[in-house]
């Protein structure tokens, strides 16, 4: 027990005998004390709103973990109280807190903003919420109400998340109790938003994905269900997808233990049935698939909707019109490219989700690459009719890929304000958010900055410092709508966490990019944002990374400079468009233009050095102007050389210093990451407890925005790049990992050190990858050396005591990287990344065994069966429930999916669980499915409630889950106000 949490709640004390020594000496024996004069009771009338009833019994369900005192919830009460009331002075989602340190009444201008001030309060009590789940303190605190008076109120209409299908790592695999415990995560962090994207069927790799049905309106049913479906699937371990890099492959193929964590050989979506692997195969088959999205879709967001969250789903544009449907149509002499065709069709696809599932808006989505305007107008034009025909209870608008963002200024002239608009970051977030939103007025506008980019898919990618920045500049350009693209959750919960609370504060780390700043010495720069494409190969120049970087939308630059005259050379680059017409501007030189029209595209194609030097550049006044004029999209520069005699600057536009270029004017301020110092505080001392918080802080602030990549996007997510460098020389890259290890016995309490150890094997895995990468790479060049060794036996000698060994040591740190990657199982995503690990880096690329055939043959002989990875799990003992959910609906039974993994099978999985606060536990029995995979089912229960997970290994050792039971246990509340 910490004594600042102590003497923070002995003022609850009064007069009591009971000082703060007594206290500090005994800490538990009195706080028991304390909690037994506790007399205040939580108030909810039975006639309040829902989630009123949901905030009462979250107030007392945080109160009982904290404090260990279960408060009584009344109708009406005397004394000391804790009440809620819908106040309509204030607006929909503004809560107030209000307290004298005996009663408290939290307000709100709706249910939800009563809700919302009720996790306000929460988080006053030390808990903290997360996309993934809870993070409640070890050490209880005495119970207090502390003295508050505060209103807030949020920076953005709209705040919450865009899962990404198309990967395992992403909703493909939630079931509608996984998507459940998201909605109810999203509520707590005070977020409304919940939007996805449907991948068509010309993306045969991904889609088509069942989220969105396409047919005709005579083929929807009442009730929602369809008479007719193409082919449709999320991602399944059958498939070779998306892109062709996920290779199908059974799961008890998989390595070192991962086989036992999958009930199937074949895994994928619950929706899907034992034949429906890759793709239904029958007409009835891809009809019933259809059906049960729907039915998953209408659960999940009808649950959301109570929370007060708002949904979106959506296709891309041209409409793609599945085969079964395409011949319907021509059957009927209905031609698929007219637009009263295309009208139908949306008619059809927007009456089935009205009668299917609800949804409170529809957008229609630029593909990844560039976009057609005219059929891109039409879409919406016929959707809009649609629309308006069947009088839709949700609204339309656009979304896409920073691509999309590009056409806002002609889109924002052709379409109508009732349109709202939205698009995804550029460059897979590593561009900021696009100025066009800036322009953009009398409409809805979104932002969705990337939480994480899918290159990087299966390594951390800490970013909270970047979702401020992107939040900031959202806010700054007048966004109505604040949302953030991901696939993985528990280990991208910072970047979530930090927009979230961004969406309610922007604090003095909140500084736009839309200014003028003085960065470098002598150079003004107005205005503009940054793009980076470090990837791309730049043709006609030796000089690529000056080309990779560019800043747009800017107005100029001012170079201070002595009077006289100078060569000024422009350099430019097309990173986002490869044909001819996106991007038109006007250059002046000191307010004279010198370029008319530049289309750099049409000049030199995308990705190609475009170099235009003036000669004899007259300043006067101590000044030379630079400035840029938008015809077509943003102008755009690379660089920026001004020479004259005794006179030299060199300006890398939008980049860091390069050779004898200086870093961009602004390139400080507009760092791609603000400040994230006072976050990651915070975050470690609620994560790790306060031992090691400040250590712990440090590693992570060093770590934002600023982390080794061992995985890049080949031909597919998160594949880990072959390193030919050694390890001796990489090695440093990664000593955050051995910083974080060093600190684990500095924890103290079970939780604490169950989350440190959850991170802390998160960045072994990470280091082991970019150590197997390593080894890799010598392996590779070891080979090639001895292949050409001219003598025979002198080149099998070296192969055996050279390469094999190296071969060897690959199986070896493979071992180690799975041991690291399995214990960092928490929920479904974990499994994704498993299957990225097993069915591209090991199954596609084959990263261990793409040498293997040589190295037989040059040793001539095989590869020993050591060579070969194991099938054994050798970790320590693992019980996890996969699916926490922390609220259900009154009569709703509770499903766990649980995994318990040791070297033998356990013996036994058992759930124990009793009423909140009572002493009397009931043991329920899981029921083992296959491999390491248990399931169990808790009753419908009557009132709110705790449960733990207890298993029986082989050899008669106790794994008990939460780690933190049976002190503090899983808390599950109802969703409706018993009475």
């Amino acid at each position: 027990m910490k004594i600042i949490n102590l003497m923070f709640f002995l003022l609850f004390l009064g007069s009591s005998t009971l000082n703060a020594q007594n206290v500090i000496k005994n800490p538990n024996s009195i706080l028991q004390e304390i909690n037994k004069r506790i007399t205040v009771t939580i108030i909810c009338p039975a006639n309040s709103p829902a989630n009123v009833k949901l905030a009462a019994r979250e107030v007392r369900r945080y109160l009982y973990l904290r404090t260990g005192t279960l408060l009584p919830i009344a109708k009406f009460a005397t004394g000391d109280i804790v009440s809620f009331r819908i106040d309509n002075t204030l607006e929909e989602q503004q809560f107030r807190l209000k307290s004298d340190g005996k009663s408290l009444i939290i307000l709100g201008g709706s249910d939800v903003a009563v809700l919302y001030g009720a996790y306000a309060f929460a988080e006053k009590l030390g808990v903290r919420f997360q996309i993934d789940g809870d993070v409640i303190p070890d050490t209880k605190i005495a119970f207090a109400l502390p003295k508050l008076d505060e209103t807030h109120k949020p920076l953005f209409r709209l705040r919450g998340l865009q899962p990404f299908h198309d990967f395992p790592e992403g909703p493909d695999w939630w079931t509608a109790d996984d998507w459940k415990v998201i909605s109810g995560q999203v509520a707590k962090m005070r977020m409304n938003f919940i939007g996805l994207h449907t991948y068509p069927v010309k993306n045969k790799d991904l889609g088509p994905e069942p989220t969105v049905w396409i047919g005709l309106p005579e083929d929807v049913n009442a009730d929602g269900t369809v008479k007719i479906a193409g082919k449709t699937s999320w991602y399944t371990t059958a498939k070779f997808s998306p892109y062709g890099c996920y290779a199908p492959g059974k799961t008890s193929a998989f390595s070192f233990g991962a086989s036992q964590l999958f009930p199937a050989d074949d895994y994928g979506p619950a929706i899907n049935r034992p034949d429906d692997f890759p793709f239904p195969k029958t007409p009835e088959a891809c009809m019933s698939m259809a059906n049960r999205s729907g039915q998953m879709l209408n659960d999940v967001f009808t649950d959301a909707r109570g929370l007060g969250i708002k949904t979106a789903v959506g296709t891309e544009s041209p409409l793609d019109i599945p085969d079964v449907i395409a011949a319907q149509l021509k059957s009927r002499g209905l031609n698929p490219d007219d637009p009263s065709t295309l009208q139908k069709l949306y008619e059809g696809m927007f009456l089935r989700i009205k009668n299917a599932y609800p949804v409170d808006y529809y957008w229609i989505w630029g593909h990844e690459g560039e976009i057609d305007e005219k059929l891109f107008i039409t879409n919406i034009e016929c959707a809009r009719a649609a629309l308006k025909t069947l009088k839709a209870p949700f609204s339309l608008g656009i979304c896409g890929w920073g691509w999309t963002a590009g056409h806002f200024p002609s889109l924002d002239k052709a379409l109508p304000k009732d349109v709202f608009f939205s698009s995804i970051n550029h460059n897979v977030g590593n561009a900021p958010v696009s100025l066009n939103f800036a322009e953009l007025e009398g409409r809805l506008k979104f932002a969705i900055p990337w939480a994480e980019d899918d290159g990087n898919m299966t390594a951390i990618q800490l970013l909270a410092g970047r979702m401020r920045r992107d939040a900031a500049d959202a806010q700054a350009y007048g966004c109505d709508g604040l949302f953030c693209l991901h696939w993985r959750t528990r280990v991208i919960s910072p970047n979530v966490s930090a927009l979230a609370q961004a969406g309610w504060e922007i604090s003095d780390w909140g500084r736009s990019s839309a200014i003028t700043s003085k960065g470098t010495k002598g150079v003004t720069v107005i205005g503009g944002q940054t793009a980076s494409y470090l990837n791309n190969q730049i043709a006609g120049t030796l000089v690529a990374p000056l080309y990779q970087v560019v800043r747009f939308g800017l107005s100029g630059y001012r170079f201070q400079v002595p009077n006289g005259k100078y060569k000024v050379t422009l350099h430019f680059c097309e990173l986002a468009y490869k044909d001819p017409g996106k991007r038109i501007f006007d250059v002046k030189l000191q307010q004279k233009t010198v370029i008319s029209d530049l289309d750099i595209a049409a000049k030199v194609g995308q990705f190609a050095a475009l170099i235009i030097p003036f000669e004899d550049v007259e300043a006067r006044g101590g000044e030379l102007a630079v400035d840029f004029s938008a015809k077509t999209e943003f102008p755009c520069i690379s660089a920026i050389e001004i020479t004259g005699p005794g006179f030299n600057k060199k300006i890398n536009c939008g980049g860091n210093a390069y050779e004898d270029f200086e870093a961009d004017a602004t390139t400080d301020k507009l760092s791609r990451n603000l400040a994230s110092d006072d976050f990651y505080s915070d975050f470690a001392f609620t994560q790790f407890g306060p031992e090691v918080a400040k250590e712990t802080a440090a590693i992570f602030t060093k770590l934002d925005g600023n982390y080794p990549r061992p995985t890049a996007w080949i031909r597919g997510p998160g594949v880990i790049k072959i390193n030919s460098q050694p390890w001796s020389q990489v090695k440093n890259q990664y000593a955050f990992a051995e910083e974080m290890e060093a600190l684990r016995p500095l924890v103290h309490g079970a939780g604490n050190l169950a989350r440190f150890d959850w991170w802390n094997h998160e960045f072994q895995f990470m280091k082991s990858m970019a150590k197997f990468a390593c080894a890799r790479g010598e392996l590779d060049v070891a080979i090639t050396r001895i292949e050409q060794i001219k003598d025979i036996a002198a080149q099998r000698d070296s192969a055996i005591n050279d390469a094999l060994p190296i071969r060897l040591k690959m199986t070896k740190l493979l071992e180690t990287m799975y041991e690291h990657l399995l214990a960092t199982l928490n929920n479904t995503s974990e499994l994704g990344t498993i299957a990225n690990i097993e069915l591209q880096s090991l199954l596609r690329c084959k990263l261990l065994t793409a040498r293997d055939e040589t190295l037989e043959k040059l040793t001539g002989m095989p590869l020993s069966a050591e060579a070969k990875p194991g099938k054994e799990y050798s970790g320590a003992p693992l019980l996890v429930n996969l699916i926490v959910r922390t609220a259900q609906k009154r009569g709703e039974t509770l499903h766990l999916k649980i995994i318990a993994l040791d070297k033998l099978p356990v013996k036994s999985v058992m759930i124990k669980v009793r009423s909140l606060g009572n002493n009397n536990w009931k043991t329920i029995p899981a029921k083992h499915i296959t491999r390491a995979v248990w399931n169990a089912t808790l009753p419908a229960a009557a009132d709110d409630f705790e449960y733990q997970v207890v298993s029986i290994t082989s050899n008669g050792t106790k794994l008990t889950w939460p780690a933190t039971a049976p002190e503090i246990n899983q808390t599950v509340v109802i969703r409706e106000y018993f009475h």
